[in-house]
């Protein structure tokens, strides 16, 4: 029963972490080159992403 427990409360933590790992915001052109965003500043970009709820993405490697 204990082993039970644990891995529900490990599996509850998880859940708890999933909004900042799942819900973030990633802003880029058609092709992903982030090209039409290219003149407004990161700042503005993070404003944005916060104002919709929304953590910043980590930088995701080119194909």
């Amino acid at each position: 029963m204990a082993v039970f427990c644990s891995e529900m409360m490990r599996h509850l933590e998880r859940l708890r972490e999933m909004r900042k790992r799942v819900l973030v915001g990633k802003l880029l052109g058609p092709v992903g080159t982030g090209a039409p965003w290219a003149q407004m500043p990161c700042a503005s970009r993070r404003g944005r992403c916060r104002s919709w709820a929304l953590g910043g993405s980590k930088k995701v490697p080119p194909r």
